[in-house]
C-alpha cells in the first residue's frame, strides 16, 4: 500500500494526495485504519468491510456520480488493521464529489438504514457461517494465536465467543473508527504502466507462457513401473446418500459432522440448445436477471428481486447456493429461487422494456466490436449445427406479455430438471425427507406443460476455419476447437491426458518448425458433449505457420497413436495435477453438483485412478479421430 495522506480534516475536502501507478483507469482509494488482529476485534473489520461495499454502493448509486467498479479489502497487520475500498472512476474530476459523498454517508450513517440491518438475521447467519467456514480448515497459527489472547481451552469456542463479542459490539465499533475525519483518500491516475497487448514475438510468447495451463512438470521424469493409482486417491464423497422426492426432484446427501453448517447447492438445467429460439432467448434472460436480482439499468431506480441467494449461470443451467448453521432457513432460500417470477417482477419487465431492450443492443454491439467474441459464436455455430446463439429482438419484446413468461418457466423451471446437494450437518435420513417433502415437495408445476423429450445436436462432419479480420493489428489469436463426445467417467480421463500430451508435442517442435507462439490446451465440458480447445497469441503475419503446425499435430495424432511413453508423461502430469482437495464441505457440495451437472455418476471420483491408469495411445486416437 503506498503511503498515506494525513487525514482528510471535513467530509467536504477534496482527495489531499495524487499519485500515478500502473493502472489502467483512474481510481480513488479511501482507507480506514483500524485496531489490529491483538486486540480481538478481526470479525468486527471483516464485517465491516463486507457492509462497507453495499453503503457505498448505496450511497453513489442514487448520486449523479459515475464508478466502473468497487473493491473492498482487508488488509491485517499485527498492530493495526487497514480497511481500504477503492473505485474506478469514469471521470477523475468525480473524485471529490466521490469522497464527499461517501464521507456524508458514513457520518449520517448512525440514522441510516444500514444501522438498523446490523443486528438483522440475515447478517448474524452469514457471520456464523463464514467462521464455521473457516474453522474447517482450522489453521494452526491462528489457533495458537487466539488460545494465547484469550486462554480459552477450546479453539472452536474461543472463535465463537470472539464472533459474538463482535456482533454484539459492531455499532459502537463502527462510531469510533470509520468517522469521516478519519478518512484518508488518495487519487491514482495511470501512468502509461498499464496492462497493454503485446506486440513482439518475445512479449507474445512470454505473455502466452503465463497464461498456460497448470498441467505443468511435463519435463520431470517419470518412474518406470510406477502405477499413478498409488499416487492418486479418492475424495472422500463416497457414503452420499441419493433419493428423489415425489415431485422427481433429485437430492443428493452427506452427513458431516463436527461443524454445525450445511452447505446446499441447487442446480436447475437449462433448456436444451435445440428448444431455444429468440423468443426463448428473452425469457431465458429474464428469468436469469429475476433469479440473479439484477437491474434492468444501472444507476435508475433499482428493483432489486430476491433475496440474497449466490446465483451463477453457466452453460448447463442455474446454480443456486447458500449455508447456514440452520437447515431449514437454507431450504426455504432455496425454494424462493425457484418459484414463478412474482406479479411485481413480470410487470415491471412490462414497464421497463425500453430500458431492457437499450442494455440488449449495448452487449450486442460491444460483442460486435470483439473479434474474440465474434470468433467465438462462429467456432459454436460450427460446432454445434442448429444451435440458436443470437438474442432476442425488439419484436419479441413488443410480444411479451405474463402469461407467456408463466408458460415458459412451468415448461422448463421444473424439479425433475433440478438437483439439490446438501453437505453438513444433516439431520438423520427419515427426518431429513420430512424436512425436504415438506420444504421443495410442494413444488409442482402444471404437469400438462412439461417439455418433450428432444434429441441431442449432430455432431459436426467436417473440419472448418473461421478467420475474423481485424484491421490494422499486429498480433493475432488462434483457436482450434474440438468436439467429443458425450460425457462418461472413462472420457473424462482420456480428454484430461490429451490436453497436457497436445501441449507437450507443440512446444517441443523442432525451433525450425516453430511459429511465435506458445500454445494452451483447455477443454469445456457441457451436458452432451466435450469441447477441446487450444489457444495461440502470436505476430499476424505467423497465423497461417500456427494453424499448419497446430492442425498438423492433430493430423499426426489421428493418424498414428501417440507412444507410450509420452502417454505415460502426460498421464503423470495430469496426476501431478489432480486436485484432490475435498475436505470442507463446501468444496464437497461443489464438486457433487459439477457431477450432476456434467451428468457423470456419483463415484466417478472414487473411479478416476483406474481410469487415468486406463488410458492407451489408441484410446487418445480415437478421441481425435
Amino acid at each position: 500500500l503506498p503511503a498515506l495522506p494525513p487525514p482528510v480534516k471535513e467530509s467536504a475536502q477534496a482527495p489531499q494526495l495524487q499519485r500515478a501507478g500502473p493502472v489502467d483507469t483512474p481510481q480513488l482509494w479511501m482507507v480506514w485504519k483500524v485496531p489490529g488482529r491483538r486486540d480481538g476485534t478481526r470479525f468486527q473489520a471483516r464485517l465491516v468491510a463486507d457492509m462497507l461495499g453495499d453503503e457505498i454502493t448505496a450511497a453513489l448509486v442514487q448520486s449523479n456520480l459515475r464508478f466502473s467498479a468497487l473493491r473492498t479489502q482487508v488488509q491485517e497487520l499485527e498492530d493495526v488493521t487497514l480497511l481500504s475500498a477503492r473505485l474506478s472512476l469514469v471521470n477523475p474530476a468525480d473524485a471529490a464529489a466521490l469522497a464527499k459523498q461517501v464521507s456524508d454517508h458514513l457520518a449520517g450513517m448512525e440514522h441510516s438504514a444500514w444501522t438498523r440491518r446490523w443486528n438483522a438475521e440475515h447478517l448474524k447467519q452469514e457471520a456464523w457461517r463464514d467462521l464455521y467456514r473457516d474453522l474447517e480448515n482450522i489453521p494452526v497459527r491462528d489457533m495458537a494465536r487466539v488460545l494465547r489472547a484469550t486462554g480459552k481451552p477450546t479453539y472452536i469456542g474461543a472463535r465463537q465467543q470472539e464472533l459474538q463479542t463482535g456482533l454484539a459490539g459492531l455499532e459502537a465499533y463502527v462510531k469510533q473508527h470509520l468517522r469521516p475525519q478519519d478518512t484518508w483518500a488518495m487519487v491514482v491516475v495511470p501512468d502509461g504502466r498499464g496492462l497493454q497487448v503485446p506486440v513482439s514475438g518475445a512479449d507474445i510468447t512470454k505473455a502466452s507462457a503465463a497464461l498456460s495451463s497448470p498441467l505443468g512438470d511435463s519435463d520431470v521424469p517419470v518412474s518406470p513401473g510406477l502405477d499413478v493409482r498409488r499416487t492418486l486417491r479418492g475424495l472422500g464423497l463416497e457414503g452420499a446418500e441419493h433419493f428423489t422426492l415425489s415431485n422427481k426432484l433429485k437430492v443428493v446427501a452427506q452427513q458431516r459432522g463436527g461443524i454445525p453448517l450445511v452447505e446446499a447447492r441447487m442446480l436447475l438445467a437449462n433448456p436444451p440448445a435445440q428448444e431455444v429460439d429468440s423468443r426463448s432467448a428473452m425469457f431465458h434472460q429474464l428469468v436469469q436477471n429475476w433469479r440473479a436480482g439484477a437491474t434492468l439499468e444501472w444507476g435508475t431506480d433499482p428493483w432489486w428481486l430476491d433475496g440474497p441467494v449466490p446465483t451463477a449461470t453457466s452453460h448447463d443451467g442455474f446454480h443456486f447456493s447458500d449455508a447456514s448453521v440452520n437447515f431449514v432457513p437454507v431450504l426455504q432460500s432455496l425454494r424462493r429461487k425457484v418459484e414463478p417470477p412474482s406479479e411485481r417482477y413480470a410487470y415491471r419487465v412490462r414497464l421497463d422494456r425500453e430500458a431492457l431492450w437499450k442494455r440488449i443492443q449495448q452487449r450486442s454491439q460491444t460483442e460486435a466490436r470483439s473479434d474474440q467474441a465474434r470468433a467465438r459464436i462462429a467456432l459454436t455455430t460450427r460446432l454445434f449445427p442448429g444451435r440458436f446463439l443470437g438474442t432476442f429482438t425488439e419484436q419479441d419484446l413488443e410480444s411479451y406479455s405474463e402469461e407467456a413468461l408463466k408458460q415458459w418457466h412451468d415448461t422448463w423451471v421444473r424439479p425433475e430438471r433440478t438437483a439439490l446437494v446438501l453437505v453438513g450437518d444433516l439431520p438423520p435420513r427419515e427426518e431429513l425427507l420430512k424436512v425436504l417433502e415438506a420444504q421443495l415437495g410442494r413444488w409442482t408445476p402444471d404437469a400438462g406443460a412439461a417439455p418433450r423429450p428432444v434429441a441431442g445436436s449432430a455432431m459436426p462432419t467436417s473440419r472448418s476455419v473461421v478467420l475474423v479480420d481485424a484491421p490494422g493489428q499486429t498480433y493475432a489469436h488462434v483457436e482450434l476447437a474440438l468436439r467429443g463426445p458425450a460425457p462418461d467417467g472413462a472420457r473424462d480421463a482420456v480428454v484430461d491426458v490429451l490436453l497436457p500430451l497436445l501441449e507437450q508435442r507443440l512446444s517441443r517442435l523442432p525451433a525450425s518448425k516453430q511459429a511465435v507462439a506458445r500454445f494452451t490446451a483447455g477443454h469445456v465440458v457441457t451436458p452432451d458433449a466435450y469441447v477441446l480447445h487450444l489457444q495461440a497469441l502470436t505476430e499476424t503475419a505467423r497465423v497461417t505457420d500456427v494453424l499448419d503446425q497446430a492442425l498438423g499435430e492433430l493430423n499426426s495424432l489421428e493418424q498414428e497413436a501417440p507412444r507410450a511413453d509420452e502417454v505415460e508423461q502426460a498421464r503423470w502430469s495430469v496426476a501431478r495435477a489432480h486436485v484432490g482437495n475435498a475436505k470442507t464441505s463446501a468444496q464437497r457440495a461443489r464438486l457433487f453438483s459439477d457431477l450432476q451437472a456434467r451428468g457423470l455418476p456419483a463415484d466417478h471420483w472414487e473411479k478416476y485412478p483406474d481410469h487415468l491408469a486406463a488410458v492407451t495411445p489408441e484410446s487418445l486416437r480415437a478421441w481425435v479421430g
